[in-house]
């Protein structure tokens, strides 16, 4: 058989310094290849050598799961939300959603009675199919569980709207929303943090009320935004990953009693402008790249247009959807298990998100989420001052933006316990625009 590697002469890291040197064209190696990120309050090196590295060595499908939590493929739902509505108009959607790909659906029961519930869910074939629905009382979930009773508990997820309404049922029933930091502003270190921290205060509070940890770890889903700083994004799943666990380690009797953790990314829209359309779909596209590639469970590519007011949104669902079934069945990044695993640098800021990640959640669960409330705070005012300042660059938004009025405007900033929306364009002065 013939040897491969016999062709490639050997190289060394000194091999790679010179080339790099070379082209470079005289700057330094620390000069162009150190970065600092200010909103992620993180720094690391964009050149790593194999030397360098002395990091994780485990393998996707193992324990911690930081490479994925499956050694088969890489498979994710496409998730499509279905807007509030009435029933018939929820129920048609629902269906159109599913006839163009989505394998995934999101339906909110808010102001439905049971009949109304029984008309926007007939004929979605729930047991072919994941979904999440939302309910408001108690009432609903009764009904719910009557009316579902023929379905696999595993493929529907019962998410309470407040945790008052919390009871324990066989399916996935705990959403750990740590969008919401997303969505204040935060950076990925702190939407980190606060799964842990919330993930952690949820999952003591069941196992002490006598739920072993299997059935425990089965209720859970944890829910991320995707921000636009690509390579980050892909190492956040990965480190979180990877820290839950390890806290799952700490209420297990051995590593194999531990499942991989069920992870939903969600595009958001800090950096989207309903001026500029065409440019979301890049944005959305990069996002929902770094997503896949983290490995997550499911993927819910929002319309651009979803927070809007006045705005159509079927087209720009339709266009959100193709974008996940481009990935799957074009890219075939679905049949790729831990497409960055052996990259250097990935592993170095790994491990880099690693040990901060690490230092919140321990004073999270210290200080409490005002603590962090207060740091996102923070972290929502750097990026505004650098968006104003022209640091941070978006365009269409402040950088070659269409000078034509849309018909279209953000709805009402929504408020949550960890800070207000942000929306650059729409909560941003600028200064000055470069058309």
């Amino acid at each position: 058989m013939h040897n491969l590697f016999s062709d490639f002469s050997e190289s060394f890291k000194e091999d790679w310094i010179a080339q790099l040197t070379k082209d470079l064209k005289g700057k330094s190696i620390e000069e162009a290849l150190h970065i600092k990120d200010e909103i992620e309050d993180i720094e690391w090196s964009a050149f790593q050598y194999s030397s360098d590295y002395k990091g994780d060595q485990s393998h996707p499908g193992n324990f911690p799961f930081e490479r994925g939590g499956s050694a088969k493929n890489n498979h994710w739902d496409t998730v499509s939300v279905i807007q509030q509505s009435d029933a018939k108009t929820m129920k048609k959607n629902a269906l159109k959603a599913l006839m163009n790909g989505s394998d995934n659906v999101d339906i909110d029961l808010v102001g439905l009675s049971n009949e109304e519930i029984k008309t926007a869910l007939n004929g979605i074939e729930f047991q072919y199919i994941r979904s999440s629905i939302t309910y408001h009382n108690d009432q609903q979930l009764s009904f719910l569980l009557e009316l579902l009773e023929d379905v696999p508990a595993e493929n529907i997820s019962l998410i309470p709207s407040n945790e008052n309404l919390k009871r324990s049922v066989a399916h996935r029933n705990v959403l750990i929303n740590a969008y919401k930091v997303h969505e204040a502003g935060g950076n990925a270190t702190q939407e980190i943090a606060y799964a842990l921290h919330k993930g952690h205060e949820v999952l003591f509070n069941i196992l002490k009320n006598g739920t072993d940890l299997k059935n425990a770890l089965s209720q859970f889903k944890f829910r991320f935004g995707i921000g636009s700083n690509y390579f980050l994004e892909i190492c956040k799943f990965r480190v979180f990953r990877s820290l839950w666990s390890q806290i799952v380690f700490g209420y297990a009797s051995d590593k194999t009693a531990i499942s991989p953790v069920f992870v939903e990314a969600r595009t958001g829209n800090i950096n989207k402008s309903l001026q500029d359309p065409y440019t979301n779909l890049l944005r959305q596209t990069t996002e929902a790249m770094s997503a896949v590639i983290g490995g997550i469970d499911e993927l819910t590519i929002l319309p651009y247009s979803f927070r809007s007011q006045g705005s159509d949104d079927k087209k720009a669902q339709r266009l959100a959807t193709n974008i996940s079934l481009i990935l799957k069945e074009e890219a075939f990044l679905s049949h790729v298990v831990d497409a960055t695993g052996g990259a250097y640098n990935l592993e170095k800021l790994t491990n880099r998100l690693v040990d901060k990640s690490w230092a919140l959640f321990l004073s999270l669960e210290k200080e409490g989420l005002s603590y962090l409330k207060k740091v996102i705070a923070k972290t929502s005012k750097l990026r505004i001052q650098k968006f104003q300042n022209n640091e941070l660059t978006l365009i269409g938004i402040n950088k070659y933006f269409n000078p034509e009025k849309v018909a279209i405007n953000w709805g009402e900033r929504i408020e949550n316990e960890l800070g207000a929306e942000l929306i650059l364009e729409r909560d941003v002065q600028l200064k000055s625009a470069e058309i």
